[in-house]
């Protein structure tokens, strides 16, 4: 076995078995026997709790974001989709289907504003700004 001070760098096949067996509770002895490493190099390498993982770079694949999307639709929820897709909640967001997001409430009277408005073949941005409601509340009223 090697000394305890001798440095030596660990193959990506030990470093996925070390992180698995201290999922599975095994002696951290057994585990540096088995793969002839030293203790020290063992420990070094267990998961810590509280300890911020690396970003995910910058652009989600294709198939990230449809099994987002995905998740949403089965009804997980936010906290569950970052923690489970290593992801912001922004990015969890983003990717929220539309009919899943909720509705901004409006009032009675502004939603008669903007249902009169398209009968009367108004502007949508005036629609809004009689209304006082996003030019997107506009548009959803629209399809009622």
């Amino acid at each position: 076995m090697p000394s305890p001070d001798e440095f030596r760098r660990v193959t990506a096949e030990q470093y996925l078995f070390i992180r698995s067996s201290f999922r599975l509770d095994q002696n951290p002895d057994e585990v540096a026997r088995i793969l002839q490493l030293s203790v020290e190099t063992v420990l070094r390498h267990q998961p810590r709790a509280n300890v911020p993982r690396h970003a995910r770079g910058k652009h989600l694949t294709d198939e990230l974001r449809s099994e987002i999307r995905t998740a949403w639709c089965a009804g997980l929820t936010l906290k569950q989709i970052t923690r489970e897709f290593e992801i912001g909640d922004q990015t969890a967001l983003r990717y929220r289907p539309s009919e899943l997001a909720p509705r901004q409430r409006i009032s009675e009277i502004q939603e008669s504003i903007i249902v009169q408005g398209w009968r009367d073949k108004v502007n949508p941005s005036d629609i809004a700004d009689r209304a006082g409601v996003g030019l997107t509340t506009v548009y959803k009223y629209r399809l009622r």
